[in-house]
C-alpha cells in the first residue's frame, strides 16, 4: 500500500538486529516502534529495511523501505537522522560516518589526571604503560547491536495520521490526589555528597519494589552503574582516550539528604560521552503498599575535563524534560503494564543550573510510574 502524499515526519526506533557496514551482502534489518508523535504509527509496528549504496567498511547506509502496521504493510522510504548516544557522525543523506581512529599515546594532561584525583603516583606509572596505547585500526568500521536505538526520517512520506494515543507517546495522566499528596513529600533537588552544592532538579518517581525496578530498567536496556573507585575510574578514563563505550560506568556523587543513591542505571551505545543515566533514591513513603523511590534523570552529551577538580566531567543535555520522557518512554515500553502520571511543582524553577554549571531547563512536572506488583 502507497503512502505517497502524507508530510514527512521523524520516528524513534529500537534495532531488532544488528548491523554492521562490514557484513557481506544487503544485510537486511528490521527496527521495532519506540514512538512516532504525529505519524499514527502505533508502538510495537515494524520497519523493514537493508544496507543501501556501494558497500564500504568506513559507513553505513540504511534504507527502511517497509513497515507492518497491524496486519498491513506500508511502503516508506525512511533513512537514520540520529543514532541514539552514538559515537559517529550521521550525514544529511543518512549515512552513517565511522570516526577516525585516535593514534599514538594520550596526552600528558590526560595522562596525569587520574593520579592527581587520587594522589596515587602508581597509578601514573600504570598509565605509561603499554596497555594503554592505543592501536593502529586497519579498516574503520560501524557496528551498532540489537538494542540500539536510532531516530529515523521519512525521505517522501510516513503512514496516515491517526490519534496520539496510538503512537506510543508517555502521555501521563494527573495524579490522583492521593498520589499527589505522596508526591508533594518527595524532595526537589539533589547536591554534590561533598561541599553540598545544589545540583540537579528531581524528574522521576517509582513506586515498585527493588526488584521490579531493576527488572524494567534491565528489560529497557539499562545496566547498572559501577561504584566508583581508582579501577573504575581507569576504565573510564580508557573509554574516553579510545571512544569506546563502558556500560558499567561510574556517575558522580550526588545526595539527597546526606545519602548516595540507591540505584544507579544508565543507558549507551559505544561511547562513554554519551549516555543517559538516573540516580534512585529509596523514600519512606509508599503507595498502594509499594515502597516510593525519587529519581533526577539527566543526558550526558560531552566530556569536559575540569583543571580545579582534576577529573573528568560530562556535559548534560539542558533539556532535561526530554531525559525524564526517555526513560519513561523506555520503561512503559518494557513494561506495558506500568501506570504513568505526572506532577505540577510549581516551586521549581525553569530555568537553573546543576554543580558543573550546565545550564537547565523544564517545566517543573515530576512524573510517576507505579510498576506491578510482579
Amino acid at each position: 500500500m502507497s503512502l505517497a502524499g502524507q508530510p514527512r515526519q521523524t520516528v524513534e526506533v529500537r534495532l531488532l538486529d544488528a548491523v554492521s557496514s562490514t557484513a557481506d551482502g544487503t544485510q537486511a534489518v528490521r527496527a521495532v516502534v519506540l514512538e512516532a508523535s504525529g505519524t499514527g504509527i502505533p508502538q510495537g509496528s515494524i520497519f523493514f529495511g537493508h544496507r543501501d549504496g556501494t558497500p564500504r567498511a568506513d559507513r553505513l547506509q540504511l534504507l527502511f523501505d517497509r513497515v507492518t502496521i497491524g496486519k498491513r504493510d506500508y511502503a516508506v522510504k525512511a533513512r537514520v537522522l540520529a543514532v541514539d548516544n552514538g559515537r559517529e557522525t550521521v550525514e544529511p543523506d543518512g549515512t552513517i560516518d565511522a570516526l577516525d581512529p585516535i593514534r599514538g599515546k594520550p596526552g600528558k594532561v590526560e595522562l596525569l589526571l587520574l593520579a592527581a584525583a587520587h594522589a596515587d603516583p602508581t597509578t601514573l606509572a600504570f598509565l605509561e604503560g603499554s596497555k594503554l596505547t592505543l592501536r593502529e585500526l586497519d579498516k574503520l568500521s560501524v557496528q551498532y547491536p540489537a538494542g540500539t536505538d536510532m531516530t529515523l526520517r521519512f525521505d517522501e512520506a510516513a503512514p496516515p495520521s491517526a490519534p496520539a494515543t496510538a503512537s506510543g507517546v508517555a502521555i501521563p495522566r494527573v495524579a490522583p490526589k492521593a498520589l499527589s499528596e505522596v508526591l508533594s513529600a518527595l524532595p526537589l533537588r539533589t547536591e554534590t555528597y561533598t561541599g553540598h552544592t545544589p545540583s540537579d532538579w528531581t524528574n522521576l518517581a517509582f513506586a515498585g519494589s527493588r526488584e521490579a525496578l531493576e527488572k524494567a530498567f534491565a528489560a529497557a536496556g539499562w545496566a547498572t552503574a559501577a561504584a566508583l573507585s581508582l579501577r573504575a575510574d581507569f576504565k573510564v578514563f580508557a573509554a574516553v582516550a579510545e571512544r569506546h563505550a563502558y556500560v558499567h560506568a561510574p556517575v558522580s556523587k550526588l545526595a539527597i539528604d546526606g545519602r548516595l543513591p540507591d540505584l544507579v542505571f544508565e543507558k549507551q551505545t559505544n561511547t562513554f560521552a554519551k549516555r543517559h543515566h538516573i540516580r534512585i533514591w529509596l523514600t519512606r513513603q509508599t503507595w498502594e503498599g509499594k515502597p516510593v523511590w525519587i529519581a533526577a534523570a539527566t543526558h550526558d552529551i560531552g566530556i569536559n575535563f575540569s583543571s580545579a577538580a582534576k577529573t573528568f566531567t560530562h556535559r548534560i543535555d539542558g533539556d532535561v524534560d526530554a531525559e525524564r520522557h526517555k526513560v519513561a518512554l523506555d520503561l512503559l515500553f518494557a513494561e506495558p503494564r506500568a501506570r504513568l502520571y505526572a506532577q505540577d511543582r510549581p516551586t521549581v524553577p525553569l530555568r537553573s543550573s546543576n554543580a558543573t554549571g550546565d545550564r537547565t531547563h523544564t517545566d517543573g512536572r515530576l512524573f510517576a510510574i507505579v510498576l506491578p506488583a510482579d
